[in-house]
């Protein structure tokens, strides 16, 4: 049984099927790296020569859905873990300053967050998150309060 949710595996189906170009229910490598890193994981490429070598049922160097989720729950992090929001959240902060604006990290969370979380929930992180009142967050604070939610 998966790890992931019904919503998540319909995601990853919806990638997997995405980068499977010759509609054989199989992807290459090269074409599982593009999936992994548009569902927001970061391997690189050792990391899933490595996960491809591990898979003792592969046919011809290619992955089937239920392998590329057996890999999926093996091998990598969560997109949510708090170093990954941290990044995510870095690309809005070209200074590296630590801040960036409450309605960026609104716009993200609502965006590509969470289904699970509503605007009035992020509204009520947010407050709880902006100590000073001026609109403006450290996000690694922020980070760490959502990977622990």
């Amino acid at each position: 049984m998966s790890n992931f949710s019904v919503e998540e595996l319909a995601k990853f189906q919806d990638v997997f099927y995405k980068f499977d170009e010759n509609d054989d229910g199989r992807i290459s490598l090269n074409e599982a790296m593009h999936a992994f890193r548009l569902l927001g994981f970061s391997p690189n490429v050792g990391e899933v020569q490595e996960m491809f070598t591990e898979k003792e049922s592969l046919h011809k160097g290619s992955l089937d859905f239920p392998q590329f989720i057996q890999i999926l729950e093996k091998n990598l992090k969560t997109p949510d873990s708090t170093e990954e929001i941290i990044k995510a959240f870095e690309t809005l902060d070209p200074k590296r300053s630590g801040y960036i604006r409450a309605s960026d990290i609104y716009t993200i969370i609502t965006s590509l967050g969470d289904p699970k979380i509503n605007s009035e929930e992020v509204n009520e992180m947010l407050r709880e998150a902006d100590v000073k009142k001026n609109g403006v967050i450290n996000y690694r604070e922020f980070a760490k309060k959502l990977g622990e939610s």
